[in-house]
């Protein structure tokens, strides 16, 4: 993805989330609707209303779409869901998907982090452990409400930043 306007506002948009996320645990809505509508208007301004909007509105409907699973079964917050819809109007559908997919194994990396200081492996084996019989047991996975949440918006920046160093040569 080359760097452009879109490029720079979403990571601003990125940057600016993880800071809120990190300081007050939230993504506020006076963030992500603003940011969403800037990019529906800038693609429409770039590429003309059909184009524009159309490019805008997939990538606001994937970012969306993609997490919203996850929020469903309690394992994000509705701020990060708003947030990667509202990066997708910036960046398109496949832009958005890729940062999803970077972010989710930052997230992954970082969440074992975590385990492996609270636990040691053994915490990290009891939870993939109960995961995969959840899994197998076609249970909706447990959310340990005990343990400390991993602000999602910091593995999404880096997930970003990791597809524009590298997303183009995988």
């Amino acid at each position: 993805m080359p760097v452009n306007a879109s490029v720079i506002l979403s990571s601003i948009l990125l940057g600016t989330s993880v800071y809120t996320d990190l300081k007050h645990r939230v993504i506020p809505n006076r963030l992500t609707l603003p940011a969403c509508l800037a990019g529906m208007g800038y693609h429409v301004w770039r590429t003309g209303i059909s184009d524009g909007l159309l490019f805008s509105i997939a990538g606001f409907a994937a970012g969306f779409a993609v997490l919203l699973v996850p929020f469903l079964l309690g394992g994000m917050g509705g701020g990060d869901v708003k947030l990667v819809a509202a990066a997708g109007s910036w960046i398109g559908t496949a832009a958005v998907l890729h940062l999803v997919l970077y972010g989710a194994v930052v997230g992954g990396l970082i969440a074992a982090w975590m385990i492996y200081k609270r636990s040691g492996i053994r915490g990290i084996k009891e939870v993939f452990l109960g995961l995969f019989l959840d899994i197998l047991g076609r249970q909706r996975p447990r959310v340990d409400s005990g343990n400390p949440r991993l602000p999602y918006s910091l593995p999404l920046a880096i997930g970003f930043v990791a597809y524009l160093m590298i997303g183009r040569i995988i």
